[in-house]
C-alpha cells in the first residue's frame, strides 16, 4: 500500500522527489500564466500581487521544473483567508508563519506531477526574489553563472534539498544584495556608474592621474610633495598595466574615483578628496570583491583611515612590511579579507 505524503519521514520525501534539473523551457511561462488566471479567478479583490519568481522566471537557463509563484498581501489575515481557498482548490500547506505561507501542488504519492506549482503568500514588499529575478535577466552572463553553480550542485545533492538550498545561499545573497543596491540607486536617480575599462585612453589616463593626485594629496600626509612626484612617475604605467581597471563615473561621464585588480588582488584604490564620505569607495571594493573575488590588498600603515576603512569591510592585517616596495621606510600592512559567518535559518517549505 503506497504511503500518503504525510506519512513520510524527510528522508522519503527527498528521494521521492529529489532535485532535477532541465533545461530552459517556454512552457514554463505559459503554465505560470494559466495559473495566474485560475488565481485571479479564484482569490478575492485583495489587491494582491502575483509574480512568477525562481529559476523558471529566468530565461535561458536551467532549472527545477517548478513554478514558483509569489502572493503579497496587505494584512496576516489575508493569508489565512488565502490559504484556505487554495487548500480547498487542490493545494497542499508546506509550512506556515505569522507573516509567511507556502503551499504547493503537482507532488503525488508517486512522484512529481506533470505541472508542480509552489505559492508563497508574503505581507507586501517581502520580495527579495523579484530583485533576483530582475537583476539575472537582465545580467545574462551573471544568470548563467548561477546556472553553473546549480549543475555542479545537482548529483551532490540530489537527495538533499536543504544542502541543495544551503550551498546556493552566498550566490543568492550578494546578487540580491546587488540588484536592491542598484533599485535604490535607481530611485535616487543616481546616475554614477562603474565602469571596467578596456581602452585607456591618454585622456582617460590623464584623468586617473589627477585623481590620484588629489587622492594622495589629502590622505598620504606621511608624504611630501617631492615624494607624491616622484611616485607620480610611475603611476601611468601602472595604470595602463593592471589587468582590471575599475573606474566609477559621475553624470558627466568623469572619473571620480577608479580601482586596480590583479588576480583577486586590490592593486589600487583611489578617490576624489571632495567625493569621499559618500558610499564609493565601499561600493567600488564590494563590486570587487563580487565580481572579481578580491580578497587580498596591502595599504600604508601610516594612512589610519584607510586602514580602518578596509577593516570596516571584512579585511584583517595578516603581514606587515617595515618598507614600502621600493624601499622606503614606510610600513606596509598585507590584509585578507575574513569569512564572515553567516546564519542561515532552515525554511520548512524546502522539503518538498
Amino acid at each position: 500500500m503506497t504511503k500518503q505524503l504525510s506519512d513520510m519521514n524527510l528522508e522519503e520525501l527527498w528521494h521521492l522527489f529529489p532535485i532535477s534539473l532541465s533545461a530552459y523551457q517556454p512552457c514554463w511561462q505559459t503554465w505560470y500564466e494559466e495559473e495566474r488566471q485560475f488565481l485571479c479567478m479564484l482569490l478575492p479583490d485583495l489587491s494582491l500581487r502575483i509574480n512568477h519568481i525562481g529559476s523558471t522566471a529566468i530565461k535561458g537557463i536551467w532549472a527545477k521544473p517548478i513554478i514558483d509563484i509569489l502572493i503579497e498581501a496587505a494584512e496576516p489575515a489575508d493569508l489565512k483567508q488565502i490559504k484556505t481557498l487554495l487548500i480547498k482548490n487542490g493545494y497542499i500547506c508546506m509550512s506556515e508563519t505569522e507573516n509567511r505561507i507556502s503551499l504547493n501542488k503537482g507532488y503525488t504519492e508517486h512522484g512529481f506531477a506533470e505541472r508542480v506549482f509552489h505559492i508563497h503568500l508574503r505581507l507586501n514588499n517581502d520580495h527579495d526574489e523579484i530583485y533576483f529575478r530582475d537583476y539575472l535577466n537582465k545580467h545574462f552572463e551573471i544568470a548563467k553563472e548561477y546556472e553553473q553553480l546549480k549543475l555542479k550542485l545537482w548529483k551532490l545533492y540530489e537527495f538533499d534539498r536543504d544542502g541543495y538550498t544551503l550551498a546556493k545561499t552566498n550566490f543568492v545573497s550578494n546578487y540580491t544584495r546587488l540588484a536592491k543596491e542598484a533599485a535604490m540607486n535607481n530611485e535616487k536617480g543616481d546616475k554614477m556608474k562603474i565602469v571596467e575599462i578596456m581602452d585607456r585612453s591618454d585622456l582617460l589616463i590623464e584623468q586617473l592621474m589627477a585623481v590620484w593626485e588629489n587622492s594622495v594629496t589629502a590622505t598620504h600626509l606621511f608624504l611630501s610633495a617631492a615624494e607624491i612626484s616622484k611616485i607620480k612617475e610611475y603611476v601611468p604605467q601602472a595604470l595602463l598595466s593592471v589587468p582590471h581597471l575599475i573606474v566609477m563615473m559621475n553624470d558627466c561621464n568623469t572619473p571620480i574615483a577608479f580601482m586596480g585588480i590583479a588576480e583577486k588582488r586590490l592593486e589600487m584604490l583611489f578617490i576624489l578628496n571632495e567625493e569621499r564620505g559618500k558610499g564609493i569607495g565601499k561600493r567600488l571594493l564590494q563590486f570587487g570583491i563580487d565580481h572579481y573575488a578580491v580578497n587580498e590588498l596591502t595599504v600604508n600603515e601610516q594612512n589610519p583611515q584607510a586602514v580602518g576603512f578596509y577593516e570596516h569591510i571584512g579585511f584583517q592585517t595578516y603581514k606587515r612590511s617595515e618598507c614600502d616596495e621600493q624601499g622606503n621606510p614606510y610600513p606596509l600592512l598585507i590584509m585578507r579579507l575574513i569569512e564572515r559567518g553567516t546564519q542561515t535559518a532552515r525554511i520548512s517549505e524546502q522539503r518538498l
